[in-house]
């Protein structure tokens, strides 16, 4: 008897960073795979009726970005999976991302910064901006952050590009400094960036500024290079493509649980709704500054950001600083609450992280260059803290 092929259709965006990360989740699915056959429909996206006309597959996977797009998938005789968290309500079962968690990890990452005064570039009329924005203010908040008057995108929607950046640099002026500002997508993000250059407002030392989705065309082309959110589209391009399976293979079926950190929900009209997990923060020089008011704690910082490949170690950042040890952890627990090593440890896993995703260098040279003794230390460090090899990260995460 011959192997059932499982026609597939996908009707994704590619215009978006995150929507290549979807599709290159579903091609690591498919090259596990024998019996996928996928039509890739990159001319019209918008319109998957009209395109797959007379088409008699098993499965689509589609990004429904508007009503129009959802209706024309519901119609469709055969299991659909949507990748778009656009819509309050797609409709349709879908593997979109934790937009709370979304607003939580830049939080998390101002405040391991020293940042207390916060800011939000935010859209009202997009539901999953306010659910990204509203999770920032939670966090930062819980930690004894101020979030102060944000700024809807309304405000500069249909004008003039100086327009645009005289509303927002009017909005910064307004605010306290240092100040960290979150953007739920990086188009705003770096209209902010254009707003402080414009206007004189030094980027990080005055204003930090991350984004999300962590679009490489518009973080790399920023002045300074911007830092995002990065939304893990390639993870939620395989969860997309097995849960299309799933409903081909078995259907009638209940779906099984997926992994323990995917949020499972229920949209209004019924239908299964998870959550992916953003893969953290892509730190970039729009947060490459420490806001803290002792200036021991910030000469400490600076010191080991500066010489994170060097192997620094508490004793010396403290004769380096000019104080005793007991002294410089007492004054950095009070600053940011967490120890001098627990600080020299993430900045190394961070450097490590960034090595491993961005350059060709061998787990041995980004070790050494990020402050480890050997690939073992680097490895026994990643599976400590993250849960995984070197090498496993480099594969999930890797953008060369």
């Amino acid at each position: 008897m011959s192997q059932k092929i499982y026609q597939v259709a996908l009707c994704v965006h590619s215009l978006n960073d995150w929507a290549t990360g979807v599709l290159r989740g579903i091609s690591d699915f498919v090259q596990t795979r024998e019996d996928w056959c996928v039509f890739l429909n990159p001319l019209n996206p918008d319109n998957p009726q009209l395109t797959l006309e007379g088409w008699s597959g098993d499965g689509l996977i589609t990004t429904a970005m508007n009503p129009e797009i959802r209706a024309q998938a519901e119609r469709f005789p055969v299991p659909v999976v949507n990748a778009a968290g656009t819509l309050v309500d797609a409709c349709l079962p879908s593997v979109i991302g934790n937009d709370a968690l979304f607003g939580k990890v830049a939080a998390k990452h101002f405040l391991e910064q020293g940042f207390r005064h916060f800011a939000c570039l935010k859209a009202a009329t997009l539901h999953y901006g306010e659910v990204r924005t509203e999770g920032f203010k939670r966090e930062a908040e819980s930690w004894g952050g101020v979030v102060h008057e944000s700024l809807d995108a309304s405000a500069i929607n249909g004008k003039t590009w100086t327009e645009q950046v005289s509303v927002i640099s009017q909005w910064l002026s307004g605010l306290p400094r240092p100040l960290g500002v979150f953007c739920i997508f990086d188009e705003l993000a770096h209209r902010v960036l254009e707003a402080c250059h414009s206007s004189g407002i030094t980027v990080p030392d005055e204003v930090a500024v991350i984004g999300v989705d962590n679009s490489l065309s518009l973080c790399l082309l920023s002045n300074p290079s911007l830092s995002s959110v990065s939304p893990d589209g390639r993870r939620r391009g395989r969860v997309v493509a097995e849960m299309l399976h799933h409903y081909m293979s078995r259907r009638g079926e209940a779906l099984p649980a997926p992994d323990a950190d995917i949020l499972v929900e229920t949209s209004p009209s019924g239908y299964p709704v998870w959550r992916v997990p953003p893969d953290g923060i892509r730190r970039r020089a729009s947060t490459a500054a420490f806001a803290v008011e002792d200036p021991l704690v910030q000469k400490a910082l600076e010191l080991i950001a500066a010489e994170t490949a060097s192997g620094l170690h508490v004793d010396e950042v403290a004769r380096r600083t000019g104080t005793s040890r007991r002294t410089l952890e007492r004054r950095f627990h009070l600053a940011l609450g967490r120890t001098v090593y627990s600080e020299i440890r993430r900045q190394r896993l961070e450097s490590a992280c960034r090595l491993l995703s961005e350059t060709r260098k061998s787990i041995l040279e980004v070790a050494l260059d990020s402050g480890f003794q050997s690939a073992s230390d680097l490895a026994n460090a990643f599976r400590k803290h993250l849960d995984m090899k070197p090498g496993e990260y480099r594969e999930r995460f890797r953008q060369v």
